[in-house]
């Protein structure tokens, strides 16, 4: 079982977020000196009322101080996006964090972050899906001609290549409620990363996916005490990574 840290970056107004910045350095430090595996953070846009940064600047200032750690951004909404730009942002994590960067997808559902970006809500998985097939192509270093129904490219081409390859490992966030696996599970290259609370919704899930491979984690809130030990925050939240069948 691995272990990881969840920087929740979200501040009540009003508070120094220099400050507060500081304090998930010396949390990265302590989760990379008591051995964990991983360190995540979200993304989310208009957070009234709260103050929140944005999560890939952030995460390239924290991987300075992750040591051999994973780094991931869990999850970029996709939807939302330029996967052009998405895909460079990306690949230059990867080179910064020398190849362990975990790139996690969501749809999002927030109405706020809808409208103010333009998306309608139904939009969202042929988006997030055109996406993929987007930036998976361009990391290839492949010349990409792509007229989709969201984006269009005409014989581009990304030098900048992530250090993984064929590319970073790619985490689709999904409920355990039906339906929602099956956005991906026809492809391979994505596992799904999801939290179940009982072995029953953990069988479930697996059967509805047809993804018995797994791993396992526990995800910590910000939860670093002053003596590098560990308090997790709600221990329902056992994390699974389940994999597609051809994955090791």
């Amino acid at each position: 079982m691995n272990f990881g840290l969840i920087v929740s970056k979200q501040h009540p107004p009003g508070v120094s977020m220099v400050d507060r910045f500081r304090e998930h350095i010396d949390q990265v430090r302590a989760a990379r000196d008591a051995g964990f595996d991983l360190i995540v953070m979200g993304q989310h846009f208009l957070s009234t009322p709260f103050q929140e940064m944005q999560s890939l600047p952030a995460l390239a200032r924290l991987a300075a101080e992750a040591g051999t750690m994973r780094v991931g951004a869990t999850v970029i909404l996709l939807p939302l996006l330029n996967p052009v730009d998405v895909a460079e942002q990306v690949a230059t994590l990867d080179v910064i964090t020398e190849g362990r960067f975990i790139f996690g997808v969501g749809l999002g559902y927030r109405e706020e972050e809808n409208e103010a970006f333009g998306i309608a809500p139904k939009e969202r998985v042929g988006r997030l899906v055109e996406s993929l097939e987007v930036i998976t192509r361009l990391w290839s270093g492949e010349e990409v001609t792509h007229h989709g129904r969201f984006f269009h490219l005409t014989r581009a081409r990304m030098m900048l290549r992530p250090v993984q390859r064929p590319h970073p490992p790619i985490w689709f966030a999904a409920s355990p409620a039906p339906g929602a696996a099956s956005i991906v599970s026809a492809r391979s290259s994505i596992s799904l990363w999801t939290e179940v609370s009982t072995r029953a919704t953990f069988r479930a899930f697996s059967r509805r996916t047809g993804w018995s491979k797994f791993r396992m984690g526990r995800m910590a809130t910000n939860g670093i005490l002053p003596s590098a030990e560990f308090s997790y925050a709600n221990q329902r939240e056992l994390v699974i990574t389940f994999l597609p069948s051809s994955s090791s």
